[in-house]
């Protein structure tokens, strides 16, 4: 009996915390596009446009919140949890080197304000914002450390009540800084989002001992540990990002703002889309091919991670293309109509791009750096040139999509060449 509660409860352990996190995704995907419906029905598809780089910036601003050392703190948190004394020593280490690099961040905000907002915006008018981002930086580190750790610890339930709180709180909020901020109201509103979870995060922090632990004290060994996360964060937070602000820019000039609003509204639906299946990938999948020493084992697992996620996704992709015609206007307005026309080639592409993901995940589970930096890049590239040439030979958004779909299935190819070659090594 009590060896059927003990597998019982592994088994429990091991199902509820990719379960929690993709339910966590759920709610903050939902939040994420409740926001942009506000949005989309205050300002239209032109408002929506103008905010498409203050989205992406956010969206790097997360991703590398204290030196992008999150996935790092939850790996060794996982790895250390038997053993008090060096968990204690790596938190405070983690501490050290996260508070450090956005206290850095924090200051460039403040200092490099004006140029920031020139290159991002293209005009010194948002200025006042770059340190607002600044600072979300900051408490994005703080909340989101928290909830590494648990996700560390495997504590699905704290962290449901962290994401839950601070994601149905925010809603209201956004919705009357919208309604009666205009531009700067719905500028807030979405920095607002990201720093949502941060308060509820240090509550519930307190009250299990999580904040006595990480009070910052350096160590060398673990920070040479996390700073290999951080280059990995530094391209993942800035390559996409900054490929979309290029290419939205490209748009804006070349097809207007409207166009630009309508495809920011497409990347942020697949972004929703997509979001689900890499927090299962980064919950379960990768955790399971780092326990895998074996080469062809952990291909194996590959292939068979694919078999189960690639079906899954385009049951669902199937489904938002057949539904398009409501999903579309009800996510965001009856201005968005053009939005139905290309959406095919996006969910194909985003097909694509979940099942390279399966097998790119085999490079982050076993820290392989410099792959991960030429996996990024990669794509980043094939996406910018073929989206970039679309737009200049006088195309308009239906080839940008089909841009984005033969980028990922050329990246697809080239990932199980990649699979091949490593389980043959």
């Amino acid at each position: 009996m009590s060896r059927r509660w003990l597998q019982g409860a592994a088994q429990y352990k091991r199902l509820a915390a990719p379960a929690a996190a993709v339910i966590a995704h759920g709610l903050r995907m939902t939040v994420n596009l409740i926001v942009i419906k506000f949005i989309a029905v205050a300002m239209g598809p032109a408002g929506l446009g103008m905010l498409g780089n203050l989205m992406s910036a956010t969206t790097m601003v997360a991703l590398f919140s204290g030196g992008g050392i999150l996935n790092g703190i939850t790996k060794y948190v996982a790895e250390y949890n038997s053993r008090p004394d060096r968990l204690r020593q790596f938190l405070q280490g983690a501490a050290a080197y996260g508070f450090s690099a956005s206290i850095i961040i924090l200051l460039i905000s403040f200092i490099a304000a004006r140029p920031l907002s020139l290159a991002l915006f293209g005009t010194n008018d948002m200025a006042w914002l770059i340190p607002i981002l600044g600072i979300a930086h900051l408490l994005c580190f703080i909340g989101n450390a928290i909830i590494a750790i648990i996700n560390g610890k495997q504590q699905p339930f704290y962290f449901a009540l962290i994401t839950g709180t601070g994601y149905l709180s925010i809603i209201p909020i956004a919705f009357l800084l919208i309604k009666f901020g205009g531009m700067s109201g719905a500028a807030i509103a979405l920095v607002g989002v990201i720093v949502s979870t941060a308060i509820p995060a240090v509550v519930v922090g307190a009250r299990n001992g999580l904040i006595s632990m990480l009070r910052p004290r350096f160590h060398s060994e673990d920070s040479k540990r996390l700073f290999r996360f951080t280059c990995i964060a530094i391209v993942s937070a800035a390559a996409f990002p900054l490929t979309e602000i290029l290419i939205r820019t490209h748009l804006a000039g070349h097809l207007g703002v409207e166009s630009t609003g309508i495809w920011q509204a497409m990347t942020r639906l697949s972004g929703a889309i997509l979001g689900f299946f890499t927090v299962y990938l980064a919950t379960s999948h990768m955790p399971r091919l780092s326990a895998i020493s074996d080469n062809k084992e952990a291909a194996k697992a590959v292939v068979h991670a694919l078999s189960v996620i690639g079906p899954a996704f385009a049951c669902c992709a199937l489904l938002i293309y057949l539904m398009r015609s409501i999903i579309v206007p009800l996510l965001f307005s009856s201005s968005f109509g053009p939005l139905e026309e290309i959406i095919g080639w996006q969910l194909i592409g985003d097909l694509l791009r979940v099942c390279s993901y399966v097998v790119s995940f085999l490079v982050v589970a076993k820290a392989a750096l410099k792959m991960h930096i030429i996996g990024e890049l990669t794509q980043c590239v094939l996406y910018l040139g073929f989206a970039l040439g679309a737009v200049r030979m006088g195309f308009g958004l239906q080839e940008v999509a089909q841009a984005y779909a033969l980028t990922y299935a050329i990246y697809f190819v080239l990932t199980l060449l990649a699979l091949k070659r490593y389980a043959t090594r």
